[in-house]
């Protein structure tokens, strides 16, 4: 496709096609410009603030001295431009997709730069001084001698982008996703360049991380030190607890956009395999709990929104491995066996596991006399299967509890909480990972008798998938 024809394309739908090479730019910049294709060249010129750039595409668009400050650009597509000393200075840069661009020794402060997408872009020698980048997702974008003076960025995603020759500060990392110390040709700052501060090292770093308490920022550094969440962390565990999630919904506003942005990162992580399935699960069980629990009411309809879409974007993920999982289950032998205490008939047993019996119709195929009731039996189609099913073992932790339960005292007025009321008897923890401090991913309770509790707990940490990862692909090798 030609230059012509692209440009033709690109203004269907548009009110006006503007080619500067055609027009002089004063018949142009006289009013706000709406529903424009732009294209040509613009040279040593101040557009009037009044000129402000609405749903509008800018294609092959090449400025040199352009001064556009107090002209905002909403809702534009801005393809394939190249903008020379130009000055975004005092204006709203809001909503815009920015593709294949190069900005040149461009200045932009006293500016926002907010929920906007850059793709395959280019900043040269700009200055970023008092500048924000709020709520933005940059991929493949390149940062090289620019000046900054503070954190620059508040919650973005950045994939694929490097930074040569442009200073960033440890709140940058912190409070952003994606940046990992590869993409970083200079050391971070410890504060703006308007405050005391010093370059950091990865020795400060790593102190720095071990006291950090908010998750989002722990798994920040977490991510830029180490480069990939492969091996799982405890600092992603943290980041996927439902109750951070909770506390934080009060202020919708980061919330929804730091929700997005952790969905937006996994997700990208995941289709570079560079991230198990278990994080989007345990983010989607997230999500779905949130959208449960948040209440259907006006004021609350910003995070609503944002957790029911976080979570139909995981589940589009999810799904195949959910099909898969069905798929394997249904192949595999339906049968169980069960260790029961006393010779008995098969009408005693249908008649004592009566609740069972009905919720699963099975049928007892045998009974068959046997010395010791605590012995199991697994068997496994190969050697390697073994080795999985032990590094599961051991990379988990399971924990069953037997505990009594008491009613409250009658008519005492007073609210007794619910764990007063239960006390463990008895308890039983298997499994390597007994000292993983995460919370279980599946936790069963039921009634045995009257006042008779059993609880089962199942926890795995992204960390020990990590490891099952590590072994299996030992044995393919």
């Amino acid at each position: 496709m030609n230059h012509d024809e692209q440009l033709s394309q690109e203004a269907v739908g548009y009110e006006k096609r503007v080619d500067l090479a055609q027009i002089t730019p004063a018949d142009v910049f006289v009013s706000e410009l709406r529903q424009v294709v732009i294209t040509g060249k613009l040279t040593n010129y101040v557009v009037p603030n009044r000129c402000n750039f609405i749903a509008s595409r800018l294609v092959h668009f090449l400025t040199d001295g352009v001064d556009f400050s107090r002209c905002d650009f909403k809702d534009n597509a801005i393809l394939s431009c190249k903008f020379k000393r130009t000055r975004f200075r005092n204006l709203s840069f809001t909503l815009n997709t920015v593709q294949g661009c190069q900005f040149q020794s461009c200045k932009f402060g006293d500016t926002v730069l907010q929920n906007c997408e850059f793709y395959d872009t280019e900043f040269t020698a700009c200055d970023f001084k008092n500048l924000v980048i709020k709520d933005c997702t940059f991929n493949r974008c390149r940062f090289t001698q620019c000046r900054t003076s503070n954190k620059l960025f508040e919650m973005c995603l950045l994939t694929e982008c490097g930074f040569a020759q442009t200073e960033l500060q440890v709140q940058t990392i912190e409070e952003n996703f994606g940046l990992c110390e590869t993409q970083l040709e200079q050391p971070l700052r410890s504060d703006r360049t308007d405050h005391v501060h010093e370059t950091l090292s990865r020795e400060q770093l790593r102190e720095r991380l071990r006291i950090e308490r908010q998750p989002l920022a722990r798994l920040g550094l977490h991510y830029f030190l180490v480069g990939d969440l492969l091996a799982g962390s405890a600092h992603l565990d943290a980041a996927l607890d439902v109750a951070y999630w909770v506390r934080t919904q009060a202020t919708q506003g980061s919330f929804t956009t730091n929700l997005a942005r952790l969905c937006e990162f996994l997700l990208w992580l995941h289709d570079r395999n560079e991230l198990a399935y278990l994080p989007l699960v345990q983010l989607h069980q997230v999500t779905g709990a949130l959208a449960e629990a948040v209440p259907a009411v006006a004021r609350t309809r910003q995070t609503e929104f944002a957790a029911y879409g976080a979570h139909l974007s995981l589940a589009r993920q999810i799904d195949p491995l959910v099909q898969l999982l069905s798929e394997w289950r249904g192949s595999q032998r339906r049968t169980l066996t069960l260790l029961v205490q006393g010779k008995h008939t098969h009408e005693f047993y249908h008649n004592q596991l009566a609740e069972m019996f009905a919720r699963g119709n099975p049928r007892i195929v045998s009974l068959v006399p046997h010395n010791s009731p605590w012995e199991m039996a697994l068997s496994f189609p190969h050697g390697g299967a073994v080795s999985a099913f032990i590094a599961l073992f051991f990379s988990t932790r399971t924990q069953i509890e037997l505990q009594t339960m008491r009613r409250g005292p009658p008519d005492s007025g007073q609210r007794i909480k619910y764990s007063k009321l239960r006390r463990k008897i008895a308890a039983l923890t298997i499994g390597g990972g007994q000292r993983t401090k995460v919370k279980p991913v599946l936790h069963l309770n039921a009634n045995l008798t009257a006042n008779l509790v059993a609880d089962f707990k199942l926890s795995v940490s992204t960390q020990c998938v990590g490891r099952i990862r590590k072994l299996l692909l030992g044995l393919l090798k």
